[in-house]
C-alpha cells in the first residue's frame, strides 16, 4: 500500500520528485559532483539551504561488520555540533509502502548510532587508514572540544509522524535529532517571492501594533514594539517561509532544535514569556507600509510590506508550533524590533547586512568576532574588485571572482536575497571559488610552515592566525590578495590529489604536504604563475604527489608509537621528524619565484613600540601626544591612557599590567598608521 500520510500533505510523493528533479536539473555544477549519485546530489541541494552548513563532507559511508552506515557530516562551529548526515531517499517510488519508509528509516537510524558509539568513549579502535576512522577520530576531537553531536535525517519523501523522536542518549546526555523531510525542504527551497507580501495587521488580524520610534537616518527607521503570540503564530500559519527569506538562519525543519526554556515558559507561564525572550527582528520597505503617526514619537503599524523577520525564526516556529497544544497564546507578548527601509536601491543590501548580523543569538566564535576587523574588511573589498579569467584572453566574459565570506552565511544570503538565484551571480561568483576566514587561515598557515597549528583544528588556527595579522598590523593589497588565493588554489588541488590516491589521514597529511612544499622551496613557490594560471602546474602536481605519499606512509607507520595520528600532528615535534624526512626529487622539479613569500611580515612599528626600552621611555609618549597637538588623531581617552603610561614610568613602575601594555601598543600603531614618524 502506497503511504496514505502523503496524500494529504502540501505535496505528494510525485509532485515531491517533480520538484526536486527541477531542482536538480539547474543546479550548477559543483566540485566532485561527477561522482556522486541522485541521492548525494539531493542531499547536496538540501544542504545548500543550511546556512550553518559550511564544507560538508557527503559520500556513501559504510562498514557491514560494526553496523555503520551515514552520509556525512559537517560541523557548525558557531553552536559547537558535530552535524552526523544521513539519508532516507527513495527512487522507487511506486512500490513504496509506510513499512518500508521505517524499514529504511530504523536502518539509516542504526547506522549513525553506531558510528557515535564507535567514538563516545573518546577512542576508536577504527583504524584512520579508511575515511570513516578519519570521521570517527573528528568526532573524538570535537567532542574533546566541547561539541556536542547532532543527528540530521533528510528525505525525498514526508516522513510518518509516528516514527521521528526528538533526541537520543547515549549516557552521556542527549544528542538532538533534526528532521529535513520533502514538504519541509520544499518550503525552504521555494519560499514565494516577497514582491507582493504584505502584512495587514489591522484589516486581517484584528488590530494594529503600538510602536515607538527610536532612531532615523536617511536609509531606514527603527521602531520598537510587541505582537500577540497568537498573532505571530497566525501570521507565520499563512505566510510560512516567505517571512524568512532574510534571515541567514532561515532553514525551518520539521522539529526544530527549540529552546526548550520557550516551550516551558509558553506552556506553564505564558504571561512571563516577554520577560524571559528576547523577541524577534523584523524589515519591511516603507513603500506599501501603513504606519500612521500617534504623537510623541508613538505610531500604529497597521500594515507592513515585504516584511522579513531576519532574527528570531527558532522563536516562530515554536510559537507556531505551540498552537497546537492546549496553550493561550493571547496571553504571550513577543517584543519586536522593526526596521522600516527607506531606500529601494540599496533594499536588498540592507536586508542582506541585517539578516547576517542580527543572527547573533547563538554562541560567537572568534571568527566571528574578528569579522570587523579592517584587515578582512579590506581582503573583502580586493575580492570583489580583482577578477580572475577562465582563459588566457581575459576577455570580460571569462571573468570570476573569488568570494571572500568575510561574515558565516554571506554567500547564501546574496545568492538568494540579493540576486534570487541569478545564473550571472553563479557564473560571476562560482560556489568553489568561495571561502571562509577559516579556509583562509588553514591554507596560510600551512604555506607559512605550521603544520601542527592546522591540525589543532579549524577555530584555534583561525585564532593564531588572527593574531599574526594582529600582532604585525598586516593589511592586505593587491598582491597579498593574489598570494592568498595562490595558496588557496595550492590547498584545494592538494585536496584532490589526496583524495584521488586515497590516502588516509588527510586530515594531517594535507597541511603537511603544503608545509613540507614551503619548508623545501624556502618559501618561493611561484605564487604568482598559480593566480595568473588558477591551477597549478605539473612539477608542483607531482611534488604534492610524492610528498603526500611520503607524510601519509610516515603517519600509518607511526600508529603504534602514536595511535592517534590527529593528536600527535599538533606537536611540533612531529613537523620536526617530518622536515627531516627527504624527497628530493619532485621538489626539485618545481619552477621557483623570485620572491620569498611571507604573509606575516615584521611590522618595525610594531617592533619598536614591543622593545621594553622605547616603551618604558617618557620621551615615546610625550612625543606621540605632542604630534596629536597637531594632528587631532587621539580621542580623550586615548590621552588619557598616555597620561597613565607616563605617570606610571616616572614612578619607575617598569612592569607594566598587560592592559596597559596593549592599550599602549594600539595607540602608538594608530598613531604610525595615521603618518607618525617615531624615528
Amino acid at each position: 500500500m502506497v503511504l496514505t500520510s502523503m496524500e494529504v500533505t502540501f505535496m505528494n510523493i510525485w509532485e515531491l520528485k517533480t520538484f526536486f528533479d527541477d531542482k536538480i536539473a539547474h543546479m550548477p555544477p559543483f566540485e566532485g559532483m561527477e561522482s556522486l549519485d541522485s541521492a548525494h546530489i539531493f542531499l547536496k541541494l538540501a544542504l545548500s539551504y543550511v546556512p550553518e552548513c559550511s564544507d560538508p563532507v557527503i559520500g556513501h559511508f559504510e562498514m557491514e561488520n560494526r553496523g555503520i552506515k551515514y552520509d556525512g557530516y559537517f560541523l557548525d562551529e558557531d553552536e559547537k555540533e558535530f552535524h552526523l548526515l544521513s539519508l532516507i531517499y527513495f527512487d522507487d517510488l511506486d512500490n513504496l509502502t509506510e513499512a518500508k519508509t521505517k524499514e529504511v528509516y530504523e536502518k539509516a537510524s542504526a547506522g549513525a548510532c553506531n558510528f557515535v558509539r564507535a567514538g563516545l568513549k573518546g577512542k576508536s579502535n577504527i583504524s584512520t587508514e579508511n575515511d570513516i576512522g578519519e570521521h570517527v577520530q573528528e568526532m573524538i576531537d570535537d567532542i574533546a572540544d566541547g561539541y556536542s553531536v547532532v543527528f540530521d535525517y533528510f528525505s525525498n519523501i514526508n516522513l510518518p509522524v509516528d516514527v521521528l523522536t526528538t533526541s537520543i542518549d547515549f549516557g552521556n546526555g542527549p544528542c538532538h535529532i533534526e528532521y529535513h523531510d520533502g514538504d519541509q525542504i520544499v518550503e525552504t527551497i521555494n519560499a514565494d517571492d516577497t514582491k507582493n507580501l504584505v502584512i495587514e495587521f489591522q484589516k486581517k488580524y484584528g488590530q494594529p501594533l503600538l510602536a515607538i520610534k527610536v532612531a532615523r537616518n536617511d536609509d531606514f527607521d527603527v521602531f520598537l514594539t510587541s505582537i500577540t503570540g497568537e498573532m505571530l503564530s497566525n501570521i507565520y500559519k499563512d505566510h510560512k517561509s516567505r517571512l524568512m527569506d532574510g534571515n541567514v538562519r532561515a532553514y525551518l525543519k520539521r522539529t526544530q532544535k527549540t529552546n526548550r526554556g520557550i516551550s516551558l515558559t509558553l506552556k506553564d507561564s505564558p504571561q512571563d514569556f516577554v520577560a524571559y525572550n528576547n523577541g524577534i527582528s523584523a524589515v519591511a520597505a516603507a513603500d506599501g507600509s501603513e504606519i500612521s503617526p500617534m504623537g510623541d514619537n508613538v505610531f500604529l503599524v497597521k500594515a507592513l510590506d515585504k516584511m522579513q523577520i531576519v532574527n528570531g525564526g527558532q522563536t516562530t516556529v515554536t510559537i507556531y508550533e505551540s498552537s497546537r497544544d492546549p496553550i493561550n497564546l493571547s496571553e504571550v507578548v513577543v517584543p519586536l524590533k522593526l526596521t522600516v527601509l527607506k531606500r529601494q536601491s540599496d533594499e536588498a543590501e540592507l536586508v542582506s547586512n541585517i539578516a547576517v548580523f542580527a543572527n547573533t543569538q547563538t554562541a560567537i566564535s572568534k571568527s566571528d568576532l574578528a569579522s570587523n576587523k579592517p584587515f578582512y574588511k579590506s581582503l573583502e573589498a580586493l575580492s570583489r574588485t580583482i577578477p580572475c579569467y577562465r582563459t588566457l584572453e581575459h576577455s570580460e566574459n571569462d571573468a570570476f571572482y573569488w568570494f571572500f565570506e568575510r561574515a558565516n552565511g554571506l554567500y547564501s544570503t546574496r545568492r538568494r536575497i540579493i540576486w534570487n538565484y541569478s545564473k550571472s551571480f553563479d557564473r560571476q561568483f562560482p560556489e568553489k571559488y568561495k571561502f571562509s576566514k577559516k579556509l583562509l587561515a588553514k591554507a596560510v598557515i600551512s604555506y607559512s610552515a605550521l603544520p601542527n597549528i592546522v591540525c589543532l583544528g579549524n577555530e584555534k588556527c583561525f585564532q593564531e592566525f588572527n593574531s599574526r595579522i594582529d600582532q604585525n598590523v598586516v593589511m592586505p593589497d593587491t598582491q597579498y590578495y593574489k598570494d592568498v588565493v595562490a595558496t588557496l588554489i595550492l590547498w584545494q588541488s592538494a585536496d584532490k590529489i589526496i583524495k584521488k590516491n586515497k590516502l588516509p589521514i588527510k586530515a594531517a597529511v594535507l597541511p603537511y604536504t603544503i608545509s613540507y612544499l614551503a619548508e623545501k622551496t624556502r618559501s618561493l613557490i611561484d605564487l604568482t604563475k598559480i593566480w595568473n594560471d588558477q591551477t597549478i602546474d605539473n612539477g608542483i602536481k607531482n611534488a604534492i604527489e610524492a610528498i603526500s605519499v611520503m607524510i601519509s606512509q610516515y603517519f600509518v607507520a607511526g600508529q603504534s608509537e602514536h595511535p592517534n595520528t590527529l593528536m600527535w600532528g599538533r606537536k611540533k615535534e612531529c613537523w620536526e621528524e617530518i622536515k627531516n624526512l627527504l624527497v628530493c626529487g619532485p621538489v626539485r622539479s618545481i619552477s621557483l619565484g623570485r620572491r620569498e613569500i611571507y604573509f606575516f611580515p615584521e611590522n618595525p612599528a610594531a617592533s619598536f613600540i614591543d622593545n621594553e626600552k622605547n616603551f618604558n621611555n617618557t620621551d615615546t609618549w610625550v612625543n606621540l601626544i605632542s604630534w596629536n597637538d597637531k594632528t587631532h588623531v587621539f580621542n580623550t581617552r586615548d590621552i588619557e591612557n598616555m597620561n597613565d603610561i607616563i605617570f606610571s614610568i616616572k614612578l619607575s613602575m617598569q612592569v607594566l599590567n598587560p592592559a596597559a601594555k596593549t592599550s599602549g601598543k594600539k595607540i602608538f600603531l594608530k598613531a604610525v598608521q595615521n603618518g607618525y614618524r617615531y624615528r
